[in-house]
């Protein structure tokens, strides 16, 4: 499931709890969807958040392109 309709149906989860309808043997089911959408939304994100980390390190480390062409001209 992708990032995007796990927010999507976490939401729709959200809704139908808030509605307070529904028996509470369903109502905990949901919840328990949820909770589980809920940390695969998280490991999603803490991949992605490591992802631009590391491409940010990367871009520090190198040297700016004029840098770089000033030191190959000389």
């Amino acid at each position: 499931m992708s990032f995007e309709e796990a927010i999507a149906r976490l939401e729709a989860i959200v809704q139908q709890l808030e509605s307070g309808s529904g028996e509470l043997d369903v109502s905990l089911k949901l919840f328990e969807e949820g909770m589980e959408l809920a940390k695969q939304c998280e490991a999603i994100l803490g991949a992605a958040e490591g992802r631009i980390e590391e491409l940010l390190g990367d871009a520090q480390e190198a040297p700016p392109e004029e840098l770089r062409l000033e030191e190959g001209g000389s």
